[in-house]
Parts: C-alpha cells; sequence; structure tokens
C-alpha cells in the first residue's frame, strides 16, 4: 500500500512508514484495501519470482486497472528496478493492432519532460504486450481524492493551481508527438515537490472499443473525450476535455456523464461563476470551441483564482504545501484551522508566521520562500532603553554628541545653550572640550596650516608606493613570464597543450590567477599518440537538482579531484572514420583496455573529459543540439551507428570526440571488494536526458548491446 501521510511505499504488514514514521491502524486505513489488494495479486498473470522475457525478475504486484496490472520489477540486463505494465491480451488480438502499439510506445520513449514519466522498453511475453517505465514512489491523484473525500473535503480552486500548472506542462509538451489520450487520476502520480503522468498514447495504441469497454469497466469513461468514443476525427483537444473532468472533479467530485456536463455551481457555491464558463467551454462536444492547448486553459484558471474574492489575502500554493495537505490531521489544536489559514512552514517571525507542527514534512519552495521574505523584519535591539538607531554618518564625520559620553560640566547648573548645541557633529575629530574653557586662538590658526602639511607629504608617501608597487608588479610579471615560458617549452615537444589564462592580453601569458590549480596548466607528463590530455584539477560531478533531465539515479552535483590522465580521442578501436566495436560487455572491455597498456576510464575522468573546462551539461555547452553529436535527430527520431568522427562537432573542450550520443561507453570505477560498472554518454538512438555528460546506466558485466562500446584511458608518461 500507499502510506497516505507521505505517499512512500510501504508493506501491507507494517505497522509503521519507515519513510515519515507515521503510525496505522484498522481506522485508519481504506476499508477493504488489503483484501482488494489480495484479491488485484491473486488475479495477476505473474506471481513474484516470475522472470519476464528472460529479463525482468518480478518483486510484486503493483495494482491493476482496465489494461492490465503494473508490477515492480528488476531489469537483470541493467541490474536496476523499473516498472512493468502488462496490457490485458484481449485488448490487442490482431498482429497489426500490436504492430500500432508498438508503434505508440516508440513515440512516447521519445518524451523527456519532467513531469512525464519516463518509457523505456517495450516487448511481448506469453502473448502479453508489455512496457518498462520509471519507477517512482508517490501517491496517486486519485487516491488524493480519495482521501478528501472520506473526510469530506474538497480541493479548492487555489489548491488546484498548481497541479494544473504541471499538468498542462505536461500535456502541451507531449502534444508534440501527439494526444495524450489516457489522462485521468490514476495516471497521474504525485510526489512531495512534482507530479508524474504515466500512460502516454495507450488509448491511441489500442482500438477503441475494446479501450471504451475497458474504461467502462473501471467506471472512468468520464474523463474519455466524445470524439473518440464516437469513432471521429481526434487530435490534442481530446486531452483539454481530460484536464477539465479531472479539475471538476476534484472542486466537486462530480464527472460528465450521459446526463450532460455537471453543474458545479449546484455542488460547491463557493466557485466563482467564471469558472464554471471555462469549464463548459473545455467540455464542449465540438473539440473547435475548447481552449486550444492545456497552457490556456491553465492560465484561465489561474487568472480567474486571482479575482475570486479573498485571493489576495491568501497564500499561493505549492505543490509541496497540496502534496503536505494530505497528511492525517494530528492530534494538535493549531492544526485544526481550515486549510486557508494555515501559513506555509517558516521560520518563527512572531504571530504572523507561527511554528509549524513538528511532523510537518513539506520542503522549502518559492512560495514558502516569498511569505518568508514578505514578513516584517524583527524590531531592532535598543541600545539606550528606547533610543533609536544612530543613524550612518559620512566619512570623516565625528559621531554625534549622543552616542559619546557626554563631559561632565564644571558648574552645577550647565548653560542653557549647552544641549542643543552638541547635538550637530563637530567639523573637527578632536574630542569635545568642556564649554567652560575656550580654545587658544593661535592654536586655532596654525591647525589648518599643519594639517596642509601633513597632506601634502603624505601625498608624496603615497605617490612613492605606487610607483615602487608598479616597479615591482613589472618586475614579477616579467620573471614569471619568463618561468612559465621556460616550462612550456619543456613541455612543448611532450604534446601537453599550453592552456590560455582568463583575461590574459595576447602574446602573454602571466602567472595562474588565484584559485587555478598548477597542475592544469603543465602537468608533468605527455600521452601517447592517439589519446588526448585532460589536466587534473577540480570540477563539478553530477547533475544539478534543477536539470529538467535530472534521472534519480544521476549522482548529486559536488566538486570532484582528478589527477591529469589521457584518454582515447575516440571510441575503440580509437580509429577516425572506422565504426565504433559494439556488442562488447564490461569484461572484454576492460580487458582490450589491459592488452594495450591502458585501462577503462573511471567514471569521474569520463565525465570530467566530456564537461571540459565550464563544467557543461554536453561536450559542447549547455543546451542540446540534435546537429552536434549522433543522437536523436531535431524531430526525435533514432540515428544509426556512425564512424568515428563523422560529427566533426561533436568534441569536448579537451577535444575528445563522440562523448555523447553514437554508442554508450563502459567504465569502471574500483571500490573496495569490486568495480562500479557503469555506462556513459548514451547512444544514437537516446534523446537529450541520456546524451548529458552526467547520465550514467548500470550494467551487469556480462551484458552486451549494439548501443554499447568503450574507450580507454591512461596515466601521463614521464
Amino acid at each position: 500500500m500507499l502510506c497516505y501521510r507521505c505517499g512512500s511505499h510501504v508493506p501491507d504488514t507494517s505497522e509503521t512508514c519507515p519513510t515519515c514514521g507515521q503510525k496505522y491502524d484498522a481506522a485508519r486505513q481504506a476499508p477493504g484495501a488489503s483484501a482488494r489488494r489480495r484479491s488485484g495479486s491473486e488475479n495477476a498473470p505473474y506471481k513474484p519470482g516470475d522472470v519476464i522475457a528472460g529479463r525482468f525478475a518480478i518483486q510484486e504486484w503493483v495494482g491493476g486497472g482496465p489494461l492490465g496490472h503494473v508490477f515492480r520489477v528488476l531489469d537483470q540486463a541493467h541490474d536496476v528496478e523499473v516498472a512493468l505494465k502488462v496490457i490485458s491480451p484481449r485488448l490487442l488480438q490482431e498482429p497489426e493492432e500490436r504492430t500500432q502499439f508498438s508503434l505508440v510506445l516508440r513515440v512516447g520513449k521519445k518524451l523527456t519532460h519532467p513531469n512525464m514519466l519516463r518509457v523505456y522498453e517495450e516487448g511481448a511475453d506469453r502473448d502479453r504486450p508489455f512496457f518498462t517505465a520509471q519507477l517512482v514512489e508517490g501517491m496517486t491523484l486519485r487516491r488524493m481524492m480519495e482521501g478528501r473525500a472520506a473526510k469530506g473535503q474538497l480541493f479548492s480552486l487555489r489548491e488546484v493551481e498548481p497541479l494544473l500548472a504541471q499538468l498542462a506542462a505536461a500535456i502541451d509538451a507531449s502534444h508534440r508527438y501527439g494526444p495524450h489520450s489516457n489522462l485521468k487520476p490514476e495516471n497521474i502520480i504525485v510526489l512531495p515537490d512534482m507530479l508524474k503522468v504515466t500512460d502516454y498514447g495507450l488509448a491511441l495504441g489500442i482500438p477503441r472499443p475494446p479501450f471504451v469497454q475497458a474504461q467502462k469497466g473501471h467506471r472512468v469513461e468520464g474523463y474519455i473525450a466524445p470524439e473518440y468514443v464516437s469513432g471521429g476525427e481526434i487530435d490534442a483537444r481530446m486531452d483539454i476535455y481530460s484536464l477539465a473532468a479531472i479539475v471538476g472533479e476534484m472542486l466537486t467530485g462530480l464527472t460528465p456523464d450521459g446526463n450532460g456536463v455537471p453543474e458545479l455551481l449546484a455542488k460547491n457555491p463557493e466557485l466563482p461563476p467564471s469558472f464554471e464558463s471555462i469549464y463548459r467551454r473545455a467540455l464542449n462536444a465540438n473539440p473547435l470551441a475548447r481552449p486550444k492547448t492545456a497552457g490556456e486553459f491553465s492560465a484561465e484558471v489561474s487568472a480567474i483564482a486571482a479575482r475570486s474574492p479573498g485571493a489576495a489575502s491568501r497564500p499561493s500554493r505549492s505543490l509541496a504545501s497540496v502534496r503536505q495537505a494530505e497528511k492525517p490531521p494530528p492530534p494538535v489544536p493549531t492544526d485544526q484551522l481550515p486549510l486557508a489559514q494555515v501559513a506555509p512552514p517558516g521560520p518563527s517571525r512572531g504571530a504572523q508566521h507561527p511554528e509549524p507542527p513538528s511532523e510537518a514534512t513539506q520542503p522549502m519552495d518559492a512560495a514558502m520562500l516569498a511569505v518568508i521574505m514578505a514578513a516584517p523584519p524583527a524590531a531592532p535591539v535598543s541600545r539606550r532603553g528606547d533610543a533609536p538607531e544612530p543613524p550612518v554618518r559620512p566619512q570623516g564625520a565625528s559621531a554625534p554628541a549622543e552616542s559619546r559620553p557626554a563631559p561632565e560640566p564644571r558648574s552645577s547648573k550647565p548653560p542653557p545653550a549647552s544641549r542643543p548645541s552638541a547635538a550637530p557633529a563637530a567639523p573637527v575629530a578632536s574630542p569635545p572640550v568642556a564649554p567652560s574653557i575656550p580654545p587658544e586662538p593661535r592654536s586655532a590658526k596654525r591647525r589648518p596650516a599643519r594639517g596642509k602639511q601633513d597632506t601634502g607629504e603624505r601625498r608624496r608617501l603615497l605617490l612613492w608606493l605606487a610607483l615602487l608597487t608598479v616597479a615591482g608588479l613589472v618586475t614579477g610579471s616579467a620573471v614569471g613570464y619568463l618561468l612559465l615560458k621556460r616550462l612550456r617549452q619543456g613541455t612543448g615537444a611532450t604534446g601537453a597543450p599550453s592552456l590560455p589564462v582568463p583575461g590574459a592580453p595576447q602574446g602573454q601569458s602571466p602567472v595562474p590567477p588565484q584559485g587555478l590549480p598548477t597542475a592544469a596548466m603543465a602537468p608533468a607528463g605527455s600521452c601517447p599518440p592517439g589519446m588526448k590530455l585532460v589536466s587534473g584539477g577540480a570540477f563539478k560531478m553530477g547533475s544539478a537538482p534543477d536539470d529538467p533531465e535530472r534521472a534519480s539515479d544521476e549522482r548529486p552535483l559536488e566538486s570532484r579531484q582528478v589527477p591529469s590522465f589521457c584518454v582515447d580521442e575516440f571510441e575503440f578501436p580509437n580509429q577516425a572514420g572506422v565504426f565504433p566495436t559494439v556488442n562488447v560487455s564490461w569484461l572484454e572491455a576492460k580487458d582490450a583496455c589491459q592488452n594495450m597498456g591502458k585501462r577503462l576510464c573511471t567514471e569521474e575522468e569520463w565525465e570530467k573529459a566530456c564537461k571540459g573546462a565550464g563544467n557543461a551539461r554536453f561536450p559542447y555547452g549547455n543546451e542540446f543540439d540534435a546537429n552536434r553529436c549522433s543522437t536523436d535527430d531535431a524531430v526525435g527520431n533514432d540515428r544509426v551507428l556512425a564512424e568515428a568522427g563523422r560529427f566533426a562537432q561533436c568534441r569536448s573542450s579537451h577535444g575528445v570526440a563522440d562523448l555523447s550520443g553514437n554508442v554508450a561507453e563502459w567504465t569502471s570505477t574500483p571500490y573496495a571488494g569490486g568495480a562500479d560498472m557503469t555506462q556513459k554518454g548514451g547512444a544514437f538512438n537516446r534523446s537529450a536526458f541520456a546524451v548529458r555528460c552526467s547520465a550514467r546506466l548500470n550494467g551487469l558485466p556480462s551484458a552486451r548491446a549494439g548501443t554499447v562500446g568503450f574507450r580507454c584511458c591512461a596515466g601521463l608518461q614521464p
């Protein structure tokens, strides 16, 4: 089952959630949930321990739906867990129907949007079509809606906004290839900070009559556009219909049925009348009358929410805060307030922003940060009772009299004008003189002349210091230039490159700036012919959390230190114009490199050679360019294996070719008791997410594929 507090996967027999610690009891569990789960798993075509297509080992049954069953499986070819969905064979009975289903899945594999669940493989086992996809731990939108209904609650328009925005982004991204066609709450997985949409294109890959009947059997036909049911022409607007149906159900619990479009205001009078107008337009039987895109529908809903009464006084909800609201109410009085009155968790700043309950798990997000930044600053600590903060005085001016201890007057009764005269700043920086002692006239006349003389001497001294400093810098630069030139002359014959120093004038080579490793300027050694030198030093390994293409198994972005090394210019056999060797296992690649006196690159070395001096996402820069390397082309079609060096612009700043696409490359990172076997670089049939420098895929030592090869690395020669 899924934890109704955090959405994590929890065994049915567990009394507490291992992720958030939530305790379970019979009263909180959905009635009959365990029985339904046992019944579903008993009807599943596979049991734990079965192996599908000789590769995917069943670990557990996850769930079932109108089209088939979903399992958690271990992909033995790559030693990773994935989700596997088996389609009921009665839905695809003819060979041409299965061919169409396979074509639709091939299109689905092109989708790389962060809000779309990745599709990996497709195949068949004992006449049962299946496909594998990214495995995520989360709560379906259906489960969230059921949890609200069990508590007698509905979503507010402000809570729907962040969910709708991400749904619209996912749908518009999928429309580059065609309609999603199977949008419903069961196919939307809500994670703590984002959502994922699954089952792209399945209504296009399965014949319409059996698909519609299967949806009716599970009572989810209300999300299907009428033109699909009637056999009419369909396009991306069928998803707008499904999207509006989902939003309407979240707000009222009603979905379209045979009686027409439901009356939302009759169920939820707090909704703005303008929302029902856009809702009815999106559910219009004529697709041309609906909004053109999901983004347009989402923007109109957001505008209506902004104009609704009380919108200005309510904080904007983020997806994380909506997801956080699905927790069961803890037994504390402060958490019994209506959802719209609870401020997002943040640092305590008085009564306006109370501290969150101790069990809050909501991460920091943009909306929460905005609330914290908008909070009034804390009152400054008073210095003398309730005295205000002293003003900032200009440079050279003396402090006001209030900031210095006042002198003790000689007489018991001070002059009446003594206190007002102390307020303005004194024109000189000398200590204040007691009012009863008048200054000497002659000394007051001599002080300006003495100050002018001191100023002249100080200027001359500063001028001499500046001249000496410039002379020292010139001398030091000349010496540094001669030393650097000598070092470069000593390594020029060995093939070590001379790296320009950023900001240096043309023809000059000053000493390296502070913070640049000297090893990166002049490595002690050279590389054999056919290999490129990668100067050692620190670089950023892994991918940033906000990288839209980032996969869950990638390493987090962190600084790594790597010594200088040599790497083959091309993929094995390292010859320009020759096709790379493929269908080679990790063990065979490792032995081939050792036979040549080299070794497989470590993952750190491979990624540093790929990212270059600028820590780029791709060898050639930070933005994906389908024409730079042998990857999917600009329209998403697969390319074929290319000769080494055919894509001349597919080089990193170190001069290493074909690190993105063409063939994935084995790496070997040793650790205590073994080695990490990782494939890097993607292949000719992969898109942006898989051909980034940080992308990685674990493999088995004996696994072979027509898209996998390798290249070798070596240490520097003396």
